[in-house]
Order: structure tokens, then C-alpha cells, then sequence
């Protein structure tokens, strides 16, 4: 009788072990990284900075980038990303550039932008909510949606597909 129950414990482990073995080599896609940097100069075309024009450090980090929805044209950020967005152009008349990147590669650039200004520029720019700007006792939820606007009537060109399967690949793209 000891030898049939060695024999069923020898199975179970060799089974045990195969599936762990297994389990541990299925590895899992990495997610794309997705930045926000701002420019460490002003560049004439946005679209087209090079490396060396970006700081040194993200300005706004992968995990506080909530959602992009291409339909809508809408950002979604977390609360702190947004205040960060607001103080920076709170007193700035022409916007501040900033480029996104997936991985380190720039795929996307516009300009942060106030609502409370008089010019619409030609160019994309991302506009905060209007109330965060105006008001001071402004309620903060976990997520602050940010208008994406380009003067151009076909905004549908605005997204490059490498930005849109970036936040398709780590679950952030917003559809309806």
C-alpha cells in the first residue's frame, strides 16, 4: 500500500511541477509606455521635434494617463496630471508644447492651452476643463478630462494608428 501511494504522489507532483512549469514560461506582452514630455525650447513644428528638444524627464508619467477617446477627441488624466497641466499655463498667453511618446518614440504633439484665452491657434492644442481654471474651491474627482482641439475640420487625422494601438495595447483606448 506505500508504494501505490508514492507512486500517486510521485504523478500528482510531476503533474504539479509540469503546469507550474508552464505557467511560469507564458510571458505576458509588456504594455506600451506612454509620456507626456514637454520641450526644453520652442520648436516651430511640434510634430517634428527631435529627442534632444525634450526634458530630461517625463512631465507627465505613464500610470497617471487614464484614457484617450479618438471619437470625442478627449484626455483623460488623473487629478495630479491635471493640476500639473493648469499651474503650467496659468500664466502663459501662447500655450506650452509638450510631445507624447510611446516607448521614448514621440508619436504625437500639440500645445497645453487655456480656455480663458482669446486666440484660437492653428495648430492642436489640449484644453484643461474650464471650471478647473475659473475656480478655486474647483472639486477634483480620480479623473479630469481634457478637450483635444485642432482648428482643422478632418480631425479624425489627428491620432497616428501607432498612439492609438499604444492605448489599445495597454487598455486605455475609450470606445463607444
Amino acid at each position: 500500500m506505500y508504494i501505490f501511494d508514492k507512486i500517486h504522489f510521485m504523478k500528482y507532483l510531476s503533474c504539479l511541477l509540469l503546469l507550474l512549469i508552464c505557467i511560469g514560461f507564458k510571458k505576458e506582452e509588456p504594455k506600451p509606455k506612454i509620456e507626456i514630455y514637454l520641450l526644453n525650447k520652442i520648436v516651430k513644428d511640434v510634430n517634428i521635434p527631435s529627442k534632444k528638444d525634450l526634458m530630461p524627464e517625463p512631465f507627465i508619467n505613464d500610470d497617471q494617463i487614464i484614457g484617450l477617446n479618438v471619437e470625442r477627441n478627449k484626455l483623460v488624466l488623473d487629478s495630479v496630471a491635471a493640476k500639473k497641466i493648469i499651474n503650467l499655463i496659468q500664466n502663459v498667453t501662447s500655450g506650452v508644447q509638450f510631445v507624447m511618446t510611446i516607448d521614448e518614440e514621440i508619436v504625437f504633439g500639440g500645445h497645453f492651452w487655456t480656455n480663458l484665452s482669446s486666440y484660437y491657434p492653428s495648430f492642436l492644442v489640449v484644453f484643461p476643463p474650464i471650471d478647473a481654471e475659473l475656480y478655486d474651491n474647483y472639486v477634483w474627482s480620480d479623473k479630469v478630462v481634457f478637450d483635444i482641439f485642432y482648428i482643422n475640420k478632418n480631425q479624425q487625422n489627428i491620432y497616428s494608428k501607432e498612439l492609438i494601438e499604444a492605448f489599445r495595447a495597454s487598455g486605455r483606448l475609450i470606445e463607444e
